[in-house]
């Protein structure tokens, strides 16, 4: 059996693509993850699968939201405009709405904002059978909630912009339990960076202000 990519709620806030609250509130989405969604999304790949979890949108997270059953009908609307202002065909994407759809040799790509840092997150997260990869995000905050939860749920690998594990003694400090390397996934340049003047015919230039 193929083993799948799982992407987890991709419209929640702006790794991949810009965000409807932050489209809707005019505020600014910082699409660093934006070239995974190019190519993981719109790949049309048939093992690369969209897990929509219904109880989770950038709009509400209110529990009582979830149990009046308003949530779905939120996240599912949500998600719809994400598409469409993302100009991604919906049709084209392979997306399960259940998470007992998820086999034990996927392997689930979450964030860790907003999933291990919230109780009732991990929760909704720790019956999900699979293999478990989280990109930290915010990690600075709540550290030891999110070591803690991450260690309950067995995370299988971590994912930042350098490899912590190594070169962080904060990160070593408090995912002493983590053994293996954290998964190095670098920003990349997008077309807005413009190579204007070549280095050699540029001032060199030292700002300072006074503290």
């Amino acid at each position: 059996m193929d083993r799948r990519i799982i992407i987890h709620n991709p419209f929640f806030d702006a790794w991949y693509g810009i965000n409807l609250y932050k489209f809707l509130t005019r505020r600014v989405s910082h699409l660093k993850y934006s070239y995974l969604g190019d190519y993981l999304i719109r790949t049309k790949n048939k093992n690369i699968i969209i897990y929509v979890e219904l109880n989770q949108n950038s709009f509400f997270g209110n529990r009582l939201l979830i149990r009046l059953g308003i949530m779905p009908l939120i996240t599912l609307t949500e998600f719809f405009f994400w598409c469409l202002i993302n100009r991604i065909n919906i049709f084209s994407l392979n997306i399960i709405f259940n998470k007992n759809n998820i086999r034990p040799n996927d392997v689930l790509l979450s964030n860790s904002y907003c999933n291990l840092d919230l109780k009732y997150r991990y929760e909704d997260l720790e019956s999900i059978d699979a293999i478990t990869a989280f990109i930290l995000q915010h990690s600075f905050a709540d550290t030891d909630i999110i070591s803690d939860n991450s260690k309950k749920l067995g995370v299988d690998l971590f994912i930042a912009e350098n490899n912590l594990k190594k070169n962080s003694a904060y990160f070593k400090n408090y995912f002493n339990w983590y053994k293996k390397d954290v998964y190095h996934l670098p920003y990349v340049y997008k077309p807005r960076f413009k190579n204007l003047k070549l280095f050699n015919q540029r001032k060199n230039i030292c700002f300072a202000r006074d503290i």
